[in-house]
């Protein structure tokens, strides 16, 4: 298959040429152009939150079809492609780890004080009046 001469690294997915024009703070052409652009599409629509989910949820998806292929080549006895299967396993479940950690810690963060404190003021409108004796129901 001949390469074409235009686009960096490897023409089939462009991956190379893109981790290759990052290391050295260049722009990204053909193929990863047209990547980031869908990727800034997506943030667009669901917010980094919304791509950080989509990425935990692939790499999930991924490793359970690795885990998949794992479990059928144990059972079938064919240590060899068991082998490699685990290491890729093992990869990708990591990487799904790190995903759903950055997902939760996103989800964690997010600050429904003021929507908790705007309830309660709602339901609670009298918390700064006295209820017929001396204290008030916000004591």
């Amino acid at each position: 298959m001949e390469r074409n001469k235009e686009l960096p690294g490897n023409p089939i997915h462009g991956g190379r040429g893109a981790i290759k024009r990052i290391s050295q703070g260049k722009e990204l052409v053909g193929l990863g152009a047209e990547a980031q652009s869908q990727v800034q599409a997506r943030v667009a629509d669901h917010g980094i939150d919304g791509e950080l989910r989509r990425n935990a949820e692939r790499w999930q998806a991924a490793t359970d079809l690795y885990y998949n292929a794992l479990m059928a080549a144990l059972q079938s006895g064919d240590v060899e492609r068991a082998t490699g299967l685990l290491a890729k396993w093992g990869w990708g479940t990591n990487s799904a780890i790190r995903a759903w950690t950055a997902v939760k810690q996103t989800e964690k963060t997010k600050d429904y004080t003021g929507k908790i404190i705007d309830s309660l003021s709602n339901y609670r409108s009298d918390a700064d009046k006295p209820q017929g004796a001396k204290n008030g129901t916000n004591n």
